[in-house]
């Protein structure tokens, strides 16, 4: 295991349940005319794969010029050890493990979709892959070959996808993929705060109509604004207890980076050059990536 197990930070263990759970919307701008006004509940199901039609060199440039890529990606080079056995859940098309993989690593990458993972097969045919439910309640009965095989399990952007219900299950299961002192690493975006609240709510609900004006004036025709599920947002707390809460984890990190990125998802904002003056100020009120490491001690 990594050096980072070290005595686990004091965590008030509650029901997880007890919750105030925040759905989290994005405002859109579309031409489509039948979208105006309307919520659309965008779920993995309607998976689209932003790199799919890139090839393989295309596909490892984009993980070393993204910021999120290249964030996720020196976590994972600080918490993976050669030797080790690891699996990703919920991957999609495995952008940050592949990196990884190419380095020596031994990495399972897993998404419950075939889609992004026939990307990975495809562009990346010395990678492993399976299609795995982490969320499913007969889990060591469908995947009964991985219970305890692993040193790690990684987890990136997963969470806010998952209700509290949803989550615990997963949770319980990620422990079963463990051995015992075993690591689950976790990135966790969708952190709810008065200052993304007020981003989500206020600017960029507001900014939406002023955008669908300027693509009017570029393009001529009308635009139109329409509210798109993005996930849920939870309080920090709230998340570090649903990690610990009945399980075997204990918390052994956490690090705060890119304060910048949720305040760049704002037109005005960026255009006032708010985030690379703000974000500097508030590290950790404002981190877009908040980095578990969780030690494993059934």
């Amino acid at each position: 295991m990594t050096d980072q197990c070290q005595k686990p930070n004091h965590l008030v263990r509650y029901a997880a349940k007890a919750s105030s759970l925040r759905t989290w919307y994005k405002y859109i701008v579309t031409d489509d005319k039948s979208f105006h006004g309307k919520t659309i509940h965008n779920t993995v199901d309607h998976y689209i794969d932003t790199l799919a039609d890139l090839d393989r060199n295309q596909f490892l440039s984009h993980g070393r010029t993204s910021d999120s890529s290249i964030v996720t990606i020196d976590f994972l080079r600080q918490n993976l050890s050669p030797g080790e056995k690891t699996v990703s859940i919920g991957a999609g098309n495995g952008e940050y493990e592949v990196h990884l993989v190419l380095d020596g690593q031994d990495i399972l990458i897993t998404d419950i979709l075939d889609a992004p993972l026939s990307v990975t097969r495809r562009l990346f045919p010395e990678v492993n892959t399976r299609n795995l439910d982490i969320t499913t309640n007969n889990f060591e009965d469908q995947y009964s070959d991985l219970i305890g095989a692993f040193d790690n399990v990684f987890v990136a952007s997963l969470f806010y996808w998952l209700t509290n219900d949803a989550a615990e299950i997963a949770i319980r299961n990620m422990t079963r993929l463990l051995r015992p002192g075993g690591c689950l690493l976790v990135t966790f975006r969708s952190k709810d705060t008065f200052l993304t609240w007020f981003i989500d709510e206020i600017i960029c609900r507001w900014e939406r109509p002023l955008n669908a004006i300027k693509r009017r004036l570029i393009t001529g025709k009308p635009h139109y604004v329409f509210r798109n599920f993005a996930g849920y947002r939870r309080r920090l707390s709230e998340f570090q207890n649903l990690l610990t809460y009945q399980t075997g984890l204990k918390q052994i990190s956490l690090e705060f980076a890119s304060p910048h990125k949720e305040l760049q998802r704002s037109t005005i904002l960026r255009l006032l050059a708010i985030p690379e003056i703000l974000g500097p100020l508030i590290p950790h009120y404002g981190a877009y990536h908040n980095m578990f490491v969780l030690k494993y001690d059934p």
